[in-house]
């Protein structure tokens, strides 16, 4: 962003704003106050980056945290370097690279913010961008850009839980407990491993649970009953779904609909199945090696099938009798 003036200079805190467009919807309180602290003793050291607006007011490009706590302290001017007033694309880059480099935006305001990034490229190119173009384009990386994009498709009412529990302070939730924290990770792994799979793979099942919104109602109600504890111990269900969409739509429907069922449940009854599956493939392998066996091997060879088959037989006969 190109700046009118690059040397820094003192303004009455009176002709500066808040930017009504900065993503940074949250502010960590421990966070400011550990700034407020730093201030009082060595003052502003990071001036602000501001552009002047028609009502000759600045508006705060960078230094949000800096200028509260400065309200806070009572302060009447600080160090300021003036930009020219940006373009809206530009201004939406800028602010990206920016924030990224210091303090990273909490991932839904990052996720909305990207969704403005979109929709300017959109309309001035007659598409979306890809990856490489918004990582281009925000200095995000690809999983965060990915990260983000499965935010924006969350309802409107989980984002917001999100921001809120963002805004809870470490008290908050040490109070509440780490297995019943509504946190990012936890609705990203719920999405990627529940919600997603059975929406592609089994959309009749999706649709008689309720869609997106009923499901992630419920999962909302069982991790605060604290009926889901270890997320990432549910990405085996991903591929269950994946692999045996029927058996696997039935297993979420009853997950979902029956209140008391806890992801351990789900986990064992998916873990169970899955290991038959595979043990059923494998064996479906095993076959299809033994068919393939050429029929012109020499004496050497046709003894040592031979032996493998002998050898394979005999512990097929021992685990018959101890399933009996």
């Amino acid at each position: 962003m190109a700046k009118d003036e690059d040397s820094v200079r003192e303004m009455p805190i009176n002709l500066i704003r808040t930017n009504l467009n900065n993503p940074r919807i949250i502010f960590d309180q421990e966070k400011l106050d550990r700034l407020l602290e730093s201030v009082k003793e060595r003052g502003i050291l990071v001036p602000l980056n501001v552009f002047l607006n028609e009502d000759k007011k600045f508006t705060i490009i960078d230094g949000e945290r800096r200028y509260k706590v400065a309200l806070q302290l009572g302060l009447s001017k600080l160090p300021v370097i003036i930009n020219e007033r940006p373009e809206s694309e530009e201004y939406v880059k800028d602010m990206f690279h920016i924030h990224h480099l210091r303090e990273p935006w909490e991932l839904v305001p990052t996720a909305i913010k990207l969704q403005e990034v979109i929709d300017i490229f959109a309309k001035k190119e007659g598409h979306e961008p890809n990856e490489r173009e918004l990582n281009k384009m925000t200095g995000l990386t690809i999983s965060e850009i990915r990260r983000c994009r499965l935010i924006l498709s969350f309802p409107e009412k989980i984002q917001d839980m999100m921001l809120e529990e963002e805004a809870k302070t470490s008290k908050e939730k040490s109070v509440i407990g780490k297995d019943k924290l509504l946190t990012e990770d936890f609705f990203i792994e719920m999405a990627k491993n529940i919600v997603k799979p059975l929406e592609e793979n089994n959309s009749k099942v999706f649709k008689e649970i309720g869609g997106r919104k009923k499901i992630f109602d419920a999962i909302v109600e069982k991790r605060r009953q604290g009926l889901i504890k270890n997320i990432v111990a549910l990405r085996p269900v991903s591929k269950y779904i994946k692999d045996r969409p029927n058996k696997g739509g039935q297993a979420i429907k009853n997950f979902i609909l029956e209140p008391r069922q806890s992801s351990d449940n789900l986990i064992e009854k998916v873990g169970l199945v899955f290991d038959l599956y595979k043990f059923e493939r494998n064996m479906n392998i095993f076959y299809g090696a033994v068919d393939n066996i050429p029929k012109n091997l020499d004496v050497k060879g046709r003894e040592k099938i031979a032996k493998i088959l002998k050898r394979m037989k005999n512990f097929i006969d021992q685990k018959l009798k101890e399933l009996r």
